[in-house]
């Protein structure tokens, strides 16, 4: 079965990746995906073999920033997976998700596969910070802010601030890496802490993924590859006020 599987991966791979040259390459890149399925999957009590839903590909920094930009190519892997996973009666408990993070400490032509369950829609909600009153919260860090993709000032002028690519975030960032409800950031005890919201492209600071951080000025924060900068000096240049009407803030 397994075997039927990387040869329906391997087949799509070389037919949807006509760039990649090095026949090796779809072959490793192939095995190493349904190895992932294969040690990650499991028995549901009905007897129903299980796969994991969750899939992220690591890759060398270039080659991870190539394929992030070819969303039609992820889509086109993502649904081998599933249509090979499918057809030899895998069942997934979620609808399955792709994700190229980077890993420096590959070779270029180097792949890592990790495979997991994504957390049920209730294990998620109750993951999620839950939002304190400001008389709990302590005073707000002076003068905070967000550079955002180097050319953008966000004030940070709340207790509490939400992040993500839904309208109705304190800070909207309209990319499509971007989850609708990516991150949070919340003053506890005088200083400002960044959460993860259980995002599907991850939270980064300097370059480490986290689920819960205490931000210092200067620190790099990474959406799914939208960067942002924290800051606690009065800023200094041209800046965009809350409410502005630039995509980034609509």
């Amino acid at each position: 079965m397994l075997d039927r599987i990387e040869s329906r991966l391997q087949a799509a791979l070389e037919s949807r990746l006509p760039w990649i040259k090095n026949r090796h390459s779809t072959n490793s890149l192939a095995q190493q995906l349904v190895d992932a399925l294969y040690e990650k999957a499991k028995t549901s009590p009905d007897g129903q073999a299980v796969a994991p839903d969750d899939f992220i590909i690591y890759m060398h920094p270039e080659r991870a920033a190539a394929w992030n930009r070819q969303t039609d190519l992820l889509d086109d892997l993502l649904a081998a997976i599933q249509n090979a996973a499918d057809e030899e009666k895998y069942k997934f408990l979620q609808p399955p998700t792709l994700r190229v993070l980077s890993d420096s400490s590959l070779k270029t032509d180097a792949y890592k596969i990790s495979a997991d369950y994504k957390p049920s829609p209730l294990e998620q909600t109750a993951s999620m910070p839950v939002e304190q009153p400001a008389g709990d919260s302590g005073p707000l860090p002076k003068n905070a802010f967000l550079i955002v993709d180097g050319n953008r000032v966000f004030p940070l002028r709340q207790p509490v601030i939400n992040i993500g690519r839904r309208a109705d975030n304190h800070l909207t960032i309209d990319d499509p890496r971007v989850s609708r409800s990516h991150a949070q950031i919340r003053v506890t005890n005088g200083s400002y802490i960044l959460f993860d919201l259980n995002s599907t492209g991850g939270t980064y600071v300097n370059n480490e993924r986290i689920t819960r951080y205490s931000l210092q000025p200067g620190d790099v924060i990474s959406l799914a590859g939208v960067t942002l900068v924290y800051g606690e000096d009065a800023p200094t240049g041209p800046q965009k006020a809350e409410g502005s009407t630039s995509p980034l803030f609509t």
